[in-house]
């Protein structure tokens, strides 16, 4: 899909794992590149959470997904809606 990225106009987050043992690091490096000439895009790279990962939490039974979480922040922030960090905060704690 790297070909198609120069392309996309729309704001798009693009996120991913360091760790992803699907993904070679040296393709985020590649998509890096690309990202930075398109300002469109906007890269969210971590150090760990697999390739479907992103998961945390204190109780195997109440799991929290980091990857969701961020991309309803960066909905509201497109929206002009971008919850304050009180406001998260309050809704991570209803979660657990």
């Amino acid at each position: 899909s790297l070909p198609f990225l120069t392309a996309i106009r729309l704001k798009t987050l693009l996120i991913s794992a360091v760790d992803d043992p699907m993904l070679p690091p040296e393709v985020l490096d590649e998509v890096r590149e690309i990202a930075d000439r398109n300002p469109a895009l906007e890269t969210e790279f971590v150090g760990k959470g697999g390739h479907a990962g992103f998961i945390t939490g204190s109780f195997p039974w109440r799991p929290l997904y980091y990857a969701e979480h961020r991309v309803g922040e960066f909905f509201a922030e497109q929206f002009g809606q971008a919850p304050s960090p009180s406001t998260l905060t309050a809704q991570t704690r209803e979660m657990t």
